[in-house]
């Protein structure tokens, strides 16, 4: 796992910003081959599994909280802390799983993958 600090395109002093997904500087070694967009409900986890492919994830919630194992031992990271916007670099067979702490609102996910989608992820059950 390995988070790398970005920054929006365009930053407005009311808050409002805006990323070009197609400019997005991916982390060393990476080239995404396809994106998805994963919406993520209030108290809901989402992934919870490890698969044979590289992820690289950006959220949208200030409640997402990423969890994955570490040479066994278990390590949180908050996703999306204060607005502050980071790309997530899961890599392969690393078990992970984000969950949603917010009690009200959904959280969003752009997640790119180093190849397809059909890869078949291994449950394990993190949390």
């Amino acid at each position: 796992m390995s988070i790398f600090s970005i920054k929006p395109d365009h930053q407005l002093k009311n808050g409002v910003w805006i990323i070009d997904l197609a400019t997005i500087k991916f982390p060393p070694k990476f080239k995404p081959k396809e994106q998805a967009i994963v919406y993520i409900p209030s108290q809901q986890i989402a992934g919870n599994h490890q698969h044979q492919r590289t992820e690289v994830f950006l959220a949208i919630g200030e409640h997402l909280e990423m969890v994955w194992f570490d040479n066994n031992k278990k390590k949180k990271q908050k996703m999306n802390p204060k607005g502050k916007l980071y790309l997530f670099k899961v890599t392969d067979k690393t078990p992970h799983a984000i969950i949603n702490k917010s009690e009200t609102e959904s959280g969003i996910l752009f997640e790119f993958t180093d190849t397809t989608f059909k890869t078949s992820a291994i449950v394990t059950k993190i949390i």
